[in-house]
C-alpha cells in the first residue's frame, strides 16, 4: 500500500470487517487522537501568534485559493506599500 487510496480502502474494508462495538469505539477513539494532535501549535506568526497544524494547512490553502482566484500583488508593489 504505497498511496493514500489503498490505505483508505484497506481501513475501510477493516472497519466494514469489525461487528464488536467497543473495538469500534477504540478505533474511533484513537483516530480521534490521532486527529487531535493537528491542534497542536507548530509554529508562530512574525508577530508571535501560535498556529495549530490544521490553522496553517488552512492558510495555506486560503493563500493558494487567493493566488488562483488573481488576488496578487507583486514584489515591487509591496515593496512600495512598506
Amino acid at each position: 500500500m504505497n498511496n493514500i487510496g489503498d490505505l483508505k480502502s484497506a481501513l475501510h474494508h477493516y472497519i466494514a470487517d469489525i461487528d464488536d462495538v467497543d473495538v469500534l469505539q477504540k478505533v474511533k477513539g484513537y483516530i480521534g487522537d490521532l486527529l487531535d494532535k493537528e491542534s497542536v501549535e507548530i509554529v508562530y506568526e512574525s508577530g508571535g501568534r501560535p498556529l495549530t497544524q490544521q490553522q496553517y494547512k488552512k492558510d495555506i490553502d486560503e493563500a493558494i485559493s487567493q493566488a488562483e482566484n488573481g488576488l496578487l500583488i507583486s514584489q515591487e508593489d509591496m515593496e512600495k506599500d512598506i
